[in-house]
Formats: C-alpha cells, structure tokens, sequence
C-alpha cells in the first residue's frame, strides 16, 4: 500500500528507533559500569551500528521516494548520499590510517551544501527538461503495465491526472485517476469532466488492441476527487455486479456519472451498454435515442421531476418508448448515485 513520505519515515523511526535506543542504553550501562576508557572498544562498535542503522533507514526512505513518489528526486538524493558516504570514508582513511592532515569541518560542510546544490540545479534546470515525464510511481508500477501507464501520464486531460495502475480484489486491473481541477463554472466542469472519461476509455482501448496480453482483460477505471481521495465514478468494460465481460461486441459500463443534461449522455457515451448518472436536466431526452448499445439505464435527477412523482411517472413512460429493449430507472435509491447538485454545493 501506498503511503506518504512522512508515514513512511514515522514507519523507519518505529521500526529502527528501538535498536538505536538498545544501542544507547547498552552504551550508557558500559560507560557508568567501566568508566569511558576500558569501554571505548565497545562504544565504537555500538557507535558503528547505530550509524549502519541510520543509513540503512535513509536508503529504505529514498528508495521508498524513486519507487512512488519522484523517480529523478529520488536519484538525486541516493546520489548525495553515496558521495557523503564515499567522501566520510575516504577522510577516515586519510585521517587514522594515511595520518593526513584533516580538512577543517566548516569547509567540509560548505563542499557538500556546493555539491548538493550544483548538482540539484543541473538534474532540475538542465538534465529534467530533456527527461522523458514518467509517472512519479512508474517503477512501482507492474512491469507488464508500464508501458499504459506512460501512455495514461501524458495524455492531455483537462481536469484529471493519472495515479497510479493496481489489480482490484477481484482480479481486475484497476486504472485510478484524481481530479486536480477546481473550476468555478460547475456546467464547464462537468463537460470537461465527461471529455476525460472518453479521451481515456479511448487511450485504453487503442492500447488494448494492440496488445494481446490486454485483451480479455476486465479493466475499472476508477476516478477520485483531488485531496480528499474519495470515489467520484468508476468506468468498466466489465458489468461490475456479473463480472461479464463482452465478446463480440466490448462492453462498457459508467457509475457514478455527473453530467449536465441527456445531450452529454449521448454524445459522451453512444457506445456504452449501462450507464448510472445524475443530471441536471432531462428536458433533452429525446437524445437518449441515439444510445442504441444501451440495456440499462439509471438516471438521478433534481428539481421538478424529482418533486412531482406524476412528472417523473410521464418522463419515465416516455424513456422507455426512447428506449424500449432498455431496462431504465427514474430517481430511484436502491443503486446508490450521489446527486450531481449535492457535489457541486460543498
């Protein structure tokens, strides 16, 4: 599971901070017991092992940052701390070995703060500009879906970014993807909204054709919101409750859909076989009828129709002549949609 890097170094600290303190106390019982110079030996090697168990945490954080976090980031900062290491062991050598006369600690400490700068300012400012944009979590991503997820990383989306790629609980490869966008204009949000879920559905079946370890693949695409990390809506070629994929023809089904009105619905999804949305209008449902793959049909929706059950019960006739080999819901609650409106008034 993915955690943040502050989890992860609270994790080294609870994991290495009980042999650091056992180290410590063993030193201090050796010190009040033989006094300092009969216990020097054992100080030293207690020593050694605390700074072993140091550096041992350093390598599983940064290790921790280049697998899930910044892969170049990460790079960079291994890289700073082998050259610290080399360079400390070296002055050690020079120092009780060679007999060489020491380099002052303040010129030491300048060196490194140079180093780390320099070297961070060409990996940012002139190496990154020519890197190719992979994912922060790329290598922490299955070998056999890496090459999807660079493709998913650096598609031109409006208002989502890629996550990351994991196998679900049952067996499906589950594609997330947050929202980072903010806009103000709820109706433009929601269409830019419906333009990602396409321009990715469309990434993935390109890619699944032309490769034939993906076919037969149930995949969920899977869309959180921004910060919070909440489920916004889910995009299957599977039905998620039967698990059926389809054969001749793919199947695609939405849940969780918000979208301006019925116009979005048919123009976005014309080749979906269920959808689950909330809409804000449903004055333009003779658009449905262009929905010809469809078979089930769940809509929410607010205002009037949700008010005057004799309006819902005509909207709901007239659906099902647009529609009639198609199984269609009208404001109901036994499938659990949350109201586009109640999104869009926190």
């Amino acid at each position: 599971m993915k955690m943040g890097v502050d989890l992860v170094i609270i994790y080294m600290m609870m994991m290495f901070g009980p042999w650091v303190l056992l180290c410590l106390g063993i030193m201090g019982l050796v010190l009040i017991s033989f006094g300092k110079k009969e216990a020097r030996w054992v100080i030293k090697i207690l020593g050694s092992v605390i700074l072993c168990i140091i550096l041992w945490a350093f390598v599983n954080v940064i290790n921790y940052i280049i697998v899930y976090e910044s892969m170049w980031y990460g790079i960079w900062l291994a890289l700073c701390l082998t050259v610290t290491v080399v360079t400390v062991i070296v002055q050690w050598i020079n120092k009780k070995l060679l007999k060489k006369k020491p380099i002052h600690w303040a010129k030491k400490l300048a060196a490194y703060v140079v180093f780390y700068a320099i070297t961070l300012f060409v990996l940012w400012k002139g190496l990154k500009p020519y890197l190719e944009p992979y994912p922060s979590n790329w290598l922490a991503t299955n070998k056999v879906y890496r090459e999807l997820a660079y493709e998913l990383y650096n598609l031109e989306l409006d208002c989502y970014e890629y996550e990351r790629i994991h196998k679900g609980s049952d067996g499906e490869i589950v594609i997330s993807f947050e929202e980072h966008s903010y806009l103000s204009d709820h109706i433009l949000r929601r269409t830019l909204q419906q333009r990602d879920y396409i321009v990715i559905k469309t990434a993935v079946e390109e890619y699944m054709e032309v490769n034939e370890s993906f076919q037969g693949n149930k995949i969920n695409l899977d869309f959180r919101i921004g910060g919070s990390g909440g489920p916004l809506c889910s995009i299957y070629n599977f039905d998620p409750e039967t698990g059926e994929i389809g054969t001749e023809v793919p199947r695609w089904f939405a849940e969780g859909i918000y979208a301006n009105n019925c116009t979005e619905l048919a123009e976005f999804y014309h080749d979906f076989s269920k959808i689950s949305a909330s809409i804000e209008t449903i004055d333009d449902m003779q658009e449905l009828a262009n929905l010809r793959n469809l078979t089930y049909l769940h809509l929410y929706v607010g205002g009037a129709v949700r008010e005057d059950k004799e309006l819902e019960k005509q909207y709901l006739e007239e659906l099902n002549t647009l529609l009639p080999d198609c199984e269609i819901h009208l404001n109901q609650y036994n499938i659990e949609i949350r109201p586009a409106w109640e999104e869009f008034s926190d």
